[in-house]
């Protein structure tokens, strides 16, 4: 009520003023001091209605956050072993609770989304730099590859599996030893979890095309292609400054000559 009350007071001030302004300045001195210096309401909701941004401190955390391919292999390798850590731990305490094993379940697929979508960005890298060092752009070969790899990986892990569940004991349709369940856990969620935090030490080992070298690559492609982009502008201007025949030019030229020679024969 009182912001309400100052409000309509500051806005009665407002027009006085104005219709004041029009007859001079000499209207000025005939305003109460008070009158020319009464503070205006404040409104905290009009205040924020008149600071606000459509920035977003998450939302930028966020994009900051998945541009930094470290940071992304770190979440993938983090979401997957605390998956099978989960499942583990859920094997010992809860094996039949479908909930538990859901939710386990659920953050190992999470990492396996997460990794393929940074394998498809790593491969589109490999693509430049392959470019950048043989001067030849294989985007079909290299992905044809990794579709390779990929059924290939599939095939071998389900021979290792094979292997494996021979080497402890395991006999289908039959319960199993404590031994053979051990080993199973092994099996599924140790050896998975190490191989994944292997791969991150080759990724951090191995992997050149992070931000600043990838960048120097990118400007190598760029001011190659804008060379070549010359060269070909190059070559065009100077077919046509050469009088080089326009194979159009040459064909209409050759007919209307054979249409002249005919006519004259015939006369």
């Amino acid at each position: 009520m009182l912001f309400h009350m100052k409000d309509h007071k500051a806005a009665v001030l407002e027009n006085d003023l104005n219709k004041l302004q029009k007859d001079g300045p000499a209207a000025w001195a005939d305003l109460p001091e008070d009158e020319l210096f009464t503070p205006a309401g404040f409104s905290e909701e009009r205040a924020e209605a008149t600071s606000y941004s459509n920035y977003s401190y998450w939302g930028s955390t966020f994009r900051a956050f998945f541009k930094n391919k470290i940071a992304v292999a770190l979440l993938i390798a983090l979401v997957f072993v605390v998956g099978f850590a989960f499942l583990l731990l859920v094997g010992y305490i809860a094996p039949q609770d479908p909930f538990l094993v859901s939710v386990g379940s659920v953050l190992v697929n999470i990492g396996i989304g997460f990794m393929l979508v940074i394998i498809t960005v790593i491969l589109s890298e490999v693509v430049d730099y392959g470019e950048y060092k043989m001067k030849s752009r294989n985007e079909s070969v290299i992905f044809s590859t990794q579709t390779f790899v990929v059924k290939l990986g599939g095939a071998f892990s389900a021979f290792v599996s094979g292997v494996g569940l021979k080497m402890i004991g395991y006999e289908a349709n039959m319960e199993q030893s404590e031994g053979t369940q051990l080993g199973m856990r092994i099996i599924m969620l140790v050896i998975p979890a190490l191989l994944m935090l292997l791969c991150l030490y080759i990724y951090f080992k191995g992997y050149r095309l992070q931000d600043k070298f990838y960048r120097e690559v990118l400007t190598e492609l760029e001011t190659r292609h804008a060379l070549e982009a010359g060269g070909a502008t190059g070559t065009a201007e100077c077919t046509d400054a050469c009088g080089a025949a326009d194979p159009v030019e040459t064909v209409q030229k050759a007919e209307k000559e054979e249409f002249t020679d005919k006519n004259t024969g015939e006369r």
